[in-house]
């Protein structure tokens, strides 16, 4: 009954956030296939090394929905813990957000939000440097931070 009192202690949205993350699987059929479909604004391509230092983040976010500019800055913190990726699912890519430590990209078609099973904004996909899916968070709340501080910190002491 230990978890279950953990659980308690823990805010609904907090265990939410806890239990997403800790819900594993992959939206992708290989670990880097998809990043060839990502684009920088100016449209060259967003390189991916095949075993990167740190894992990556990726934000699924629209300027348009509310709830993707806090997240935005709310992951812009984990900059240097993480490779911070917001792909824009934005139709104009003039709508792009700028923020200190996070990439920007776009896929054409939004293929890759459509790799990974999109269907609520903003979300986030945490990968393991082997290109895993990890962790994945769906809409927004301050208490998501908490949870990915503790698995990126987990996932840079492992080797």
């Amino acid at each position: 009954m230990m978890l279950g009192s953990a659980l308690r202690l823990w805010s609904a949205s907090a265990w939410f956030a806890a239990v997403v993350f800790c819900g594993c699987g992959s939206g992708s059929s290989s670990a880097w296939d998809w990043s060839s479909e990502l684009r920088r604004p100016d449209g060259t391509n967003l390189e991916f090394p095949s075993r990167p230092d740190k894992p990556v983040l990726l934000l699924f976010f629209a300027s348009w929905a509310s709830p993707c500019v806090p997240m935005l800055d709310a992951l812009s913190l984990f900059g240097g813990r993480a490779r911070v990726v917001a792909v824009s699912c934005d139709t104009e890519p003039a709508k792009l957000l700028n923020r200190d430590r996070v990439e920007v990209a776009v896929s054409p078609g939004m293929s890759v939000a459509r790799r990974f099973g999109v269907t609520v904004l903003p979300t986030v996909v945490l990968l393991d440097r082997l290109g895993q899916q990890v962790g994945r968070f769906e809409g927004y709340s301050p208490s998501v931070c908490s949870v990915l501080g503790v698995r990126l910190d987990s996932l840079n002491a492992s080797p």
